[in-house]
């Protein structure tokens, strides 16, 4: 996995339908959030946060 251009190493510790979560080499769990479309929002337990996720431009 990459955040802002650096590599990170996690395991996989679930995936259902509406989320995915990782865990990284310290334990904190990194949860990607989504609805029936697409990725919505992105939770890091580290930082105790939840950032809002959206699709980038086609000119991105």
């Amino acid at each position: 996995m990459q955040i802002d251009n650096h590599q990170l190493q996690v395991s996989v510790k679930n995936l259902n339908d509406t989320q995915l979560t990782f865990q990284d080499k310290f334990g904190y769990h990194l949860t990607i959030h989504a609805n029936e479309h697409q990725p919505i929002s992105f939770f890091d337990e580290a930082d105790d946060c939840t950032y809002a996720m959206k699709p980038l431009d086609a000119a991105d």
